[in-house]
C-alpha cells in the first residue's frame, strides 16, 4: 500500500477538525479502525518492540501496523510463497526495520508441502475443505510446493532482532495452522505479550482446529482472549471465522 501525501488543504481541514474535537479518518483506513485501535491500546501499553507476521502475503498486516498505529519497531514478516517473498523484500528496501523471511513457520523445521491456492490469501499446509460451507467453494489448491519452515524457536535462536526482543506481539495468518505454529515457539511465547489468531467456528480446511481449541492451547500458553472481529460470515450471517486477539494473563 502506497499512501498518497495530504495536500495542504487536507493538512488544514484535518488540524482544524482537531481543535474541536473531530477526527478525519481516511477511508481506507475505516475497515480496519475498530481493530486498529485495540491494537494501538495493546501496542502502547506493553510497548511491543517486536512484531512478528506470520503469514504476510503483500504486506497488509505491516501496512496496518505502520499507518493505522504508527508503530516503527522491528516486523519480521513470514512469507513461503516466493513470489510473494520477491514482492515483500522490493517493498521493505524503503523500510530498513521491515525484515522479510522468505519460509513458514511450523511445528517442526525442515522442508515441508505448502497448497498454493487459486486465490493466494487461502494459501495453507492444510487442504480446502467444502463440506461445512459454500461460502469458499472456489478454494482450490493451483499448486504445490516444497517450502521451508522453521519452528518459531528454531528461528529465534538464529534471529538477532528476537534476541534482543522483550515484548514481541505476534500475528498468525496461516490458514488454519495457527495452533501448529504456537506449538513450535514455546520458548519465545514467554516474551510474548499478546498474539492475533484466526480462530474457526466453521471449518474451511481439513483438520483445522475449532474455535475452543484454539483458544483452550492459548489458554495453556498464559493467554485469554482480549477481543473478537468478525472475518466471514455464512449467508445466514452465522460467523464463520473471527480474528482473536489474545493477551498474556495477570493476576488481578
Amino acid at each position: 500500500m502506497t499512501l498518497p501525501p495530504l495536500t495542504i488543504k487536507q493538512t488544514f481541514l484535518t488540524r482544524a477538525a482537531a481543535r474541536i474535537g473531530i477526527s478525519i479518518i481516511p477511508t481506507w483506513r475505516l475497515e480496519d479502525l475498530p481493530m486498529a485501535e485495540h491494537l494501538r491500546r495493546i501496542f502502547d501499553h506493553h510497548q511491543v518492540d517486536v512484531a512478528i507476521d506470520v503469514g504476510a502475503n503483500r504486506g497488509v498486516y505491516r501496512d496496518l501496523l505502520r499507518y493505522n498505529l504508527g508503530f516503527k519497531g522491528k516486523i519480521i514478516s513470514f512469507e513461503p510463497i516466493p513470489s510473494l517473498a520477491r514482492g515483500l523484500r522490493m517493498r521493505a528496501a524503503s523500510d530498513p526495520n521491515w525484515i522479510i523471511v522468505e519460509a513458514a513457520l511450523a511445528e517442526t523445521s525442515g522442508p515441508k508441502k505448502f497448497n498454493v491456492m487459486k486465490t493466494d490469501v487461502f494459501s495453507s499446509f492444510l487442504e480446502p475443505d467444502h463440506s461445512h460451507t459454500s461460502r469458499f467453494s472456489g478454494n482450490a489448491v493451483s499448486e504445490q510446493l516444497t517450502i521451508t519452515a522453521f519452528r518459531l524457536d528454531d528461528f529465534a535462536a538464529t534471529s538477532a532482532e528476537l534476541a534482543t526482543a522483550k515484548r514481541v506481539f505476534l500475528k498468525l495468518d496461516t490458514q488454519g495452522y495457527d495452533v501448529q505454529v504456537l506449538a513450535g515457539g514455546a520458548e519465545v511465547l514467554q516474551r510474548v505479550v499478546a498474539f492475533q489468531t484466526e480462530i474457526s467456528f466453521v471449518p474451511i480446511y481439513a483438520g483445522m482446529p475449532s474455535f475452543s481449541e484454539t483458544l483452550a492451547f492459548a489458554g495453556r500458553f498464559g493467554f485469554a482472549p482480549s477481543m473478537f472481529f468478525p472475518v466471514c460470515f455464512k449467508p445466514d450471517l452465522a460467523a464463520i471465522e473471527m480474528d482473536c486477539i489474545c493477551v498474556r494473563k495477570v493476576e488481578g
